[in-house]
């Protein structure tokens, strides 16, 4: 689960909705809403979902809708089994998804009286009272397909400026196995700071303050224990020579990532893997007796 920053995360719902006159809201991976504005959904969702069978339909066609935005991770846009247009972009960091952003529950004003009759037609035989379907029914908002392709493109920059605010941001395992996986990604390269930054979509202010919570150091000094831990492995596991191991762990200096190993590991790189080898020796003496 994501850490929410859910004041802001109200406020900038608040200001989405009064700019369009859409319902939005923030879902988790469940397609539970955690956020919403308005807090009801549309009157005719409402009513729909007072019997169990069209709420299960309404369950699974949404649920169906986040896989698909999960596996694409990227916008999706769909027709609900009643008939009503709702989109649905994903947070994400990489392709780490954190959330998801859905809004719509409108119908398309090209055809609003042809979509209005479908949906009638598909209501009747769950034999709701006939004046509150037709009220539900002319309630719905329309939307041209020129300001529903906009109003996808505004959430798209509305889940970066969210994340960016860090107004929703990966929990502690889900913020180190993203870092972890980048670092290692490119423990060959000379990965700066700025290229975090541009990873998590944050300044680098906001990329300390989130990473300060759940480190013990600075982040260069993380990724070097990083390039380390690598380095050690590569020691034990393999017969690479000591330059060759620092040039794949992203040291273009030799003795300088002989002085780094020994810092952070407390012992040099030669004293590793003689350290190693001794090790297995035994192990395959002991076997062999």
């Amino acid at each position: 689960m994501a850490s929410i920053d859910t004041k802001n995360l109200q406020i900038v719902l608040k200001d989405f909705y009064t700019l369009t006159g859409m319902r939005i809201g923030l879902l988790d991976h469940n397609a539970q809403e955690l956020i919403t504005f308005p807090s009801q959904p549309c009157q005719l969702c409402v009513l729909t979902r007072t019997k169990p069978e069209l709420d299960e339909k309404c369950r699974q066609c949404d649920l169906a809708a986040f896989i698909r935005c999960q596996k694409n991770t990227s916008p999706h846009i769909y027709t609900c089994h009643v008939g009503l247009q709702i989109f649905i972009i994903p947070l994400k960091i990489d392709n780490h998804i954190l959330a998801y952003i859905m809004c719509g529950e409108v119908i398309d004003s090209a055809r609003i009286h042809e979509q209005r009759q479908e949906i009638y037609d598909y209501l009747k035989p769950y034999h709701f009272p006939e004046d509150e379907l037709r009220q539900a029914i002319l309630s719905l908002d329309s939307r041209g397909q020129d300001v529903m392709n906009a109003a996808v493109t505004t959430l798209e920059s509305l889940a970066l400026f969210c994340l960016s605010k860090q107004m929703i941001r990966p929990n502690k395992n889900d913020f180190l196995k993203n870092l972890n996986e980048y670092i290692d990604a490119h423990l060959a390269k000379p990965l700066q700071i700025s290229d975090l930054c541009n990873h998590f979509f944050v300044s680098r202010t906001q990329l300390y303050k989130l990473s300060q919570p759940y480190l013990d150091c600075s982040l260069a000094e993380y990724i070097q224990r990083r390039r380390i831990l690598y380095a050690t492995k590569l020691l034990e596991n393999t017969d690479l020579p000591i330059t060759e191991i620092a040039a794949l762990t992203g040291f273009c200096d030799c003795n300088y990532f002989r002085r780094i190993f020994k810092k952070l590991s407390g012992i040099s790189a030669k004293d590793c893997r003689s350290q190693s080898h001794a090790s297995i020796c035994e192990e395959e003496k002991a076997d062999g007796e």
